[in-house]
């Protein structure tokens, strides 16, 4: 549904019912009691299901620029939970898609927020975007108690924008661009040290399932560019520095009984890639 009181302003609703399989993973979870018999305990799952409800506001200011508003609601139900006493573990949360625990079709989440966004059309070699959205996700497992999904960051800041040099002729366009991320660090499970010292190897607080939040993740992409146009062919030789500042976000802990203690895996540092393109 839309509604345009004039063209430079449009205000929309949508509304969708959405329904996802599982990863792969999910229904091969295997009984581990009853070792070489194949007891495949998820075969049988459904479907996610999910309601969305989205409230949107266009505003052109000018040729170039646009700003954008956008209210969202998500209702997820009929989603895969634990059936294990004691466990929190929901396919919401899930990203190594080989869960072994048997599951449900019994829980829920909610994902709800703003999103803000300026953009200006490429005018003059020259765009920009800027998008600020903040945010709550949140999953219900089995015993009913709501909680902070792994990816509840709070919130995400985008910049986006480049600038492409023509020559005279227009043969060759060197363009640099850049990409910036601010982001609300994802949420993890706590280990209890004094737990997993005496089983030696990892325990997790489950009562207290994604309640500790890592720091926030920043990471900067710049790219140049040259472009060759020919006749019949088009060459780029490109430069991607991903990660220009070198920051080494976290990714995630884990309890190491050699060292007696937490430690913490990060994501790659800075990565150049050098890239040859010809089209045709």
């Amino acid at each position: 549904m839309q509604w345009q009181p004039n063209r430079n302003n449009t205000l929309a609703f949508a509304y969708g019912l959405h329904s996802q399989m599982q990863a792969l993973g999910v229904y091969f979870a295997q009984d581990g009691d009853n070792p070489g018999e194949n007891v495949y305990l998820n075969r049988e799952l459904d479907f996610s299901r999910a309601h969305h409800y989205v409230l949107s506001y266009n505003r052109r200011l000018t040729e170039a620029w646009k700003l954008k508003t956008e209210l969202y609601y998500q209702h997820l139900f009929n989603i895969p939970v634990s059936t294990e006493a004691g466990s929190t573990f929901s396919v919401l949360n899930n990203i190594d898609d080989f869960p072994s625990d048997p599951m449900v079709n019994k829980g829920k989440g909610r994902n709800y927020g703003v999103e803000i966004s300026a953009e200006r059309y490429l005018r003059s070699q020259f765009y920009f975007l800027f998008s600020q959205s903040l945010y709550q996700s949140k999953y219900t497992a089995l015993d009913g108690v709501e909680r902070n999904t792994r990816f509840n960051g709070n919130y995400i800041t985008t910049i986006v924008t480049g600038r492409d040099f023509e020559s005279f002729k227009g043969t060759k366009v060197f363009g640099i661009n850049l990409k910036a991320i601010i982001a609300g660090g994802q949420r993890n499970t706590p280990i209890d040290e004094e737990a997993s010292r005496d089983a030696g190897y990892t325990v997790w607080d489950e009562a207290n399932a994604f309640s500790k939040q890592n720091a926030s993740y920043f990471r900067t992409d710049l790219r140049f560019s040259m472009k060759w146009n020919r006749r019949k062919h088009t060459s780029t030789l490109s430069l991607d520095i991903q990660n220009l500042t070198n920051r080494l976000n976290v990714f995630n802990q884990w309890y190491d009984s050699e060292k007696g203690s937490v430690q913490t895996n990060y994501q790659n540092g800075l990565i150049p890639v050098l890239n040859w393109k010809l089209e045709f």
